[in-house]
């Protein structure tokens, strides 16, 4: 959590520009001294100016949980590309003559659709998280 610190983040949030949007990888949800550390992390993110900072998440077969996060940060709660942009690009992309095995508009929109758990553990103000995967 070192690289993440709230005055890093802060390093981050003057280096952008007024729409400028931070995404970094922020660990798994499966372990619950990670879970904590993405719970810090968005406050810090969040303290730090960003309006926005939303956990989102991967399958990763290579990774030992088998799952691994990201932290989108933005500084405008409406900076970034629309799902409707989203789609066109891809579908440039496919017109292109490019391919992908893995990505597709749907994974992005559905990554952060979190268990209900995970979102409770990092959403709420509480500052015990209580880890319960049953």
């Amino acid at each position: 959590s070192v690289l993440y610190s709230e005055e890093h983040l802060g390093y981050l949030f003057r280096a952008l520009s007024p729409e400028g949007v931070f995404n970094f990888q922020a660990e798994t949800f499966n372990l619950p001294s990670d879970l904590k550390g993405i719970k810090d992390w968005r406050y810090d993110a969040l303290e730090t100016g960003f309006e926005s900072a939303q956990y989102g998440s991967l399958m990763i077969s290579s990774y030992p949980t088998g799952q691994i996060g990201f932290l989108l940060c933005k500084k405008n709660k409406e900076s970034g590309p629309s799902m409707e942009e989203v789609e066109q690009r891809f579908e440039e992309i496919v017109q292109a003559g490019l391919t992908t095995t893995y990505y597709q508009p749907k994974l992005q929109k559905s990554s952060f659709d979190l268990p209900l758990w995970v979102e409770k553990s990092i959403y709420t103000q509480d500052t015990d998280i209580a880890v319960d995967c049953e």
